[in-house]
């Protein structure tokens, strides 16, 4: 295996790496997401709750 064979490979395994990193990282930033629109949603529904209560 040459120099410039090995250079290509290692290039193409770390695109395919961080290709990789962001597939995961927008899933991950979608999850998050829902679960900050829950957690809004909850809050929200607690104060109009306690006003509703008061």
């Amino acid at each position: 295996m040459t120099q410039s064979e090995f250079s290509r490979v290692a290039r193409s395994n770390r695109r395919h790496a961080v290709k990789q990193m962001f597939g995961l990282s927008s899933a991950f930033g979608m999850f998050m997401a829902v679960v900050a629109i829950i957690a809004l949603t909850v809050a929200i529904g607690l104060v109009v709750w306690f006003l509703m209560v008061a």
